[in-house]
């Protein structure tokens, strides 16, 4: 992927010159506020030509086709996917001029570095997601690339970069991994990182272990979070799995759902597979969007809630955290919201409704620190 494929270099404007269709220009004056140039508008030089205290940098708005190799992937079923590659087509919104200046002049000549990373970052997030929550089978029937397209790419990139076209280049797949387990033997747990399979087996002093598997119930300490529990979801997820939840909610914004449980452990492929297409059929949503998340304390459950979003990993110790007695307050520093753009998901929409439905004997809010 090319360091700067959507910029050019931040140059002194040494004589007049007119911005070029396809392209707006960011133009620097020392002292000055930023401007942002359209297509046929003239550039002018500094007025005294010792000084040359105007530079411009060049940001292209027409398609940019970018390549994104994502390595080490693994299926609903436990199936690896050495790497698979991808092209994506985005383009700059040129109807958002107030935005674009505002990265333009937060990243200077990094900004084209700063949009590649970010679209890479977004395709290697969709590619996991989208192979993890489908079975080899699922994605042979309907292919890898329609598999992505409906249902897991993003809208846009930092709420700007929309997409045009979007494929898969190359799948590489490793030799098939067969899991065996024993008829009436409980459930086998996959490693993600070996492919190989634990039982689930509870100690014998365990208050569990003498309980029917439908039954077996979630050890609470006291300083463990007070979580919703909804009944209905709850009824849902015991056909499937004998493990419960500490705590599932769930919540529906416009065209959007979204169900959060909270988990010790993560439930086999094959269980969880049939989990979701379950709750997406009660909820009504084949679009339904299902985070595990894990944590005793509230602040665990938050913070692996951002990380269940997609918050970059080197972000998620930058997030502020407090919790009283009857409230949850999570601060994200000012400068994220350059990163991860006014549009972000985990500020509103029914991830954060259900986060508040989830967390209900504690009222959540959550915002960016005030600019300096």
């Amino acid at each position: 992927m090319p360091d700067q494929a959507f910029t050019g270099e931040l140059v002194v404007l040494r004589r007049m010159a007119r911005v070029r269709k396809g392209t707006v220009v960011a133009m620097f004056t020392a002292d000055e506020r930023p401007l942002l140039r359209e297509p046929g508008e003239l550039l002018l030089p500094d007025r005294n030509p010792l000084k040359h205290r105007v530079s411009v940098m060049p940001i292209s708005t027409e398609p940019v086709r970018l390549r994104v190799r994502v390595v080490d992937l693994l299926t609903l079923d436990g199936q690896h996917l050495d790497a698979i590659e991808i092209a994506v087509s985005v383009r700059l919104n040129q109807a958002e001029p107030a935005r674009i200046l505002e990265l333009a002049a937060k990243r200077g000549p990094q900004l084209g570095a700063f949009l590649n990373e970010q679209v890479r970052e977004g395709i290697e997030n969709t590619a996991r997601a989208g192979i993890k929550m489908n079975t080899r089978a699922e994605l042979a029937r309907q292919g890898v690339a329609e598999t992505l397209r409906e249902r897991w790419l993003p809208r846009s990139f930092v709420g700007l970069l929309s997409i045009l076209e979007f494929a898969v280049l190359a799948e590489e797949w490793a030799s098939p991994t067969v899991v065996q387990r024993r008829p009436g033997s409980p459930p086998i747990r996959l490693d993600a990182a070996t492919g190989t399979g634990t039982h689930d087996l509870e100690a014998p002093d365990s208050p569990n272990a003498e309980r029917p598997p439908g039954e077996r119930l979630a050890e609470l300490t006291p300083h463990d979070a007070d979580l919703q529990v909804d009944v209905r979801l709850l009824a849902t997820w015991r056909r499937r799995l004998p493990i419960l939840p500490r705590g599932i909610a769930s919540a529906k914004v416009g065209d959007d759902t979204c169900v959060i449980a909270v988990v010790d452990d993560e439930p086999p492929a094959f269980e969880g597979r049939q989990l979701w297409e379950d709750l997406a059929e009660m909820l009504e949503d084949r679009h339904l969007r299902l985070l595990l998340c894990r944590g005793r304390t509230y602040e665990e459950v938050v913070r692996s809630w951002f990380a269940q979003l997609g918050l970059p990993v080197r972000m998620e110790l930058m997030l502020g955290v407090e919790v009283g007695r009857d409230r949850v307050e999570v601060r994200l520093p000012a400068e994220l919201a350059d990163d991860l753009g006014p549009r972000w998901t985990g500020l509103d929409g029914a991830q954060v409704a259900a986060l508040r439905r989830l967390l209900a004997q504690r009222k959540l809010t959550i915002g960016y620190d005030e600019r300096n």
